[in-house]
């Protein structure tokens, strides 16, 4: 089946920093009747970056990488044989594991999507993949204290690396993180 006729009309794509909200969303917005989301994190950009599909041959190289070592995978719950297309680039192979997920659990919902920290940085990716028109972009920018408190938490960042006077303390990274994050989200939305 070719790409073209695979994907729908539409990728919804939720993006943002660790513990901002995207997973709330996610359920959210899969609990639509036409809309389904991957049921995790889906770090294709970091896993099938340029250089590591390269690297890895061609398509069929990366998607064996995908069911062989993709840590991820069991919770999608698809097949080789479950694929519904075939592929020759980076765009096909991320449509083409999307819409196996969506065709695979939820046939009768029409459009499909992910979530994933930082994806606002591929954002010119994305746009290249699917123009202006086939892209929903959704960047969550939460509140920075309650972001960081939450990272802090789940993290277990203990108190001498929360020290502001550490040049390395996790504040200055996730102060970084998350302007970058929110100054591209927000760019990107208008």
């Amino acid at each position: 089946m070719d790409m073209q006729e695979l994907f729908q009309d539409k990728m919804i794509i939720i993006g943002g920093l660790p513990r901002s909200g995207k997973s709330l969303l996610r359920n959210l917005i899969g609990s639509h009747s036409q809309i389904t989301i991957l049921p995790s994190g889906f770090s294709f950009f970091h896993y099938f970056s340029e250089k590591k599909f390269s690297e890895r041959g061609c398509y069929q190289d990366n998607l064996d990488f995908f069911f062989e070592s993709y840590r991820k995978n069991k919770k999608y719950k698809i097949t080789k044989e479950t694929m519904v297309g075939k592929g020759n680039n980076r765009r096909d192979l991320f449509i083409n594991i999307i819409e196996s997920y969506r065709r695979a659990h939820y046939p009768h919902k029409k459009y499909a999507g992910v979530y994933n920290h930082v994806v606002e940085e591929y954002f010119d990716t994305l746009i290249e993949w699917f123009g202006f028109e086939g892209l929903k972009f959704i960047q969550i920018v939460r509140n920075p204290y309650d972001n960081y408190a939450s990272c802090v938490v789940a993290k277990k960042v203990s108190l001498r690396e929360r020290q502001a006077r550490n040049p390395h303390a996790f504040i200055h990274r996730f102060c970084n993180m998350w302007s970058q994050s929110a100054v591209m989200g927000i760019s990107r939305a208008l």
